[in-house]
């Protein structure tokens, strides 16, 4: 009964409803026009607004249904490109329509692929509620019911590599947990190009990919980066002992 209702409002409201979150005024599939939080991850999009400009290019990895896409495409305009990855299938295809209804085709180019170190295939674990934000592919998932499914995965300089891009201005990682084979895959972006990455660290679920916060704040300074958390510069004492979801700011040291 509840699948008819939605069927019945999706057919009247196909172009979707228009919401205000955190100030990104988005139009969301009637079905998900309440997902987010009124004031989900303001201060991500305060910080968003304040580094990303106009003509720029911007990387989404964990694009979810498409609310930073959005951020995202407004900041850049239509001269900068958002390349936006989500590798949930159900989830893609929601973010698919809130690209659609926000005509946002002529700057966001999506992508139903995972990010990790290299390009290829992987195992991916997904809960069983709908479009839930903890699909993985660890192995830990914070959901314990969920089902496995082969999907593909590339990295961050693949992509940089296969669209010939010649800048990157900021990447958004939010990977649940392969955050290190992520920045792993990055390695050669974040040398020669030296993109601002936002990057939300899952402590529980790095395990699932034998990785620590130890190894992911080690490769951030030896690439000539400085993590900064709540506007401070983090050492490694402070970085490493967080043991809940937290999301930091990797600035490049020029």
């Amino acid at each position: 009964m509840k699948n008819i209702i939605y069927r019945f409002f999706e057919l009247i409201f196909k172009d979707g409803i228009t919401t205000n979150v955190s100030g990104v005024v988005i139009k969301l599939p009637f079905r998900y026009y309440r997902y987010y939080e009124k004031d989900y991850e303001l201060d991500n999009i305060t910080f968003f607004r304040k580094k990303i400009k106009t003509d720029n290019v911007v990387i989404d990895i964990g694009a979810q249904i498409g609310l930073m896409t959005k951020l995202f495409a407004d900041l850049v305009g239509p001269t900068g490109k958002v390349y936006t990855f989500e590798p949930t299938p159900k989830t893609f295809n929601v973010l698919s329509e809130t690209i659609r209804i926000n005509k946002m085709e002529n700057n966001v180019i999506p992508f139903q692929e995972a990010l990790s170190d290299k390009k290829g295939k992987a195992i991916f674990n997904i809960s069983n509620i709908d479009i839930d934000a903890s699909n993985t592919l660890s192995n830990v998932i914070r959901n314990s019911t969920s089902s496995a499914i082969e999907i593909n995965v590339t990295s961050v300089d693949e992509v940089v590599n296969e669209n010939s891009l010649t800048k990157v201005d900021f990447i958004k990682i939010d990977a649940e947990g392969a955050e290190y084979y992520v920045l792993l895959g990055a390695k050669n972006t974040m040398v020669s190009l030296k993109p601002i990455i936002n990057l939300a660290l899952h402590p529980n679920a790095l395990t699932g990919f034998n990785s620590s916060l130890k190894e992911i704040y080690a490769f951030i300074k030896s690439n000539n980066y400085k993590v900064i958390y709540k506007f401070n510069e983090m050492d490694e004492k402070d970085f490493i002992q967080n043991t809940n979801l937290f999301d930091v700011q990797l600035m490049p040291i020029v």
